[in-house]
């Protein structure tokens, strides 16, 4: 028994084939396949991108530090700096302060000095009198 292909039935099987080959590649395969170029090539596009930002915000943050550090040390020298004129301005007040009080101090002694003598004085122009009072009526002289 000898099986002879048909050529008819054969080339009808064929070009469904053919068709439904075309077809299905038109609507499905090749959107597929454009589909996923296009997420490959976002995918790594991304990831470029992605290193690129990373490795410029990594610089940004080394040049911020850098900033950071430099203005710290600015901080501090300029806080330095301040606070010394801050503790000679009160070193000066309080010498200043210290010099008055000395003055008025003097002062104040001399006039207790001046009124002690007057009122020395005083006392003893009082008491003249009496002492010889005293001297005259108990010794009898």
């Amino acid at each position: 028994m000898k099986i002879i292909p048909d050529l008819w039935i054969t080339l009808i099987s064929l070009s469904i084939f053919l068709v439904n080959y075309f077809i299905i590649k038109k609507l499905y395969v090749a959107p597929y396949l454009k589909l996923q170029d296009k997420r490959h090539e976002l995918t790594e596009g991304l990831k470029e991108k992605a290193d690129v930002m990373q490795a410029q915000a990594s610089k940004s943050m080394d040049v911020l530090e850098k900033k950071l550090k430099q203005v710290a040390a600015e901080s501090k020298t300029y806080s330095s700096k301040k606070r010394k004129e801050a503790q000679e301005q009160a070193n000066q007040l309080i010498n200043s302060t210290k010099q008055n009080a000395l003055s008025e101090i003097k002062a104040a002694r001399e006039n207790v000095s001046k009124i002690f003598a007057v009122e020395k004085n005083k006392i003893i122009e009082k008491t003249d009198p009496l002492v010889e009072g005293i001297y005259k009526n108990i010794l009898k002289v």
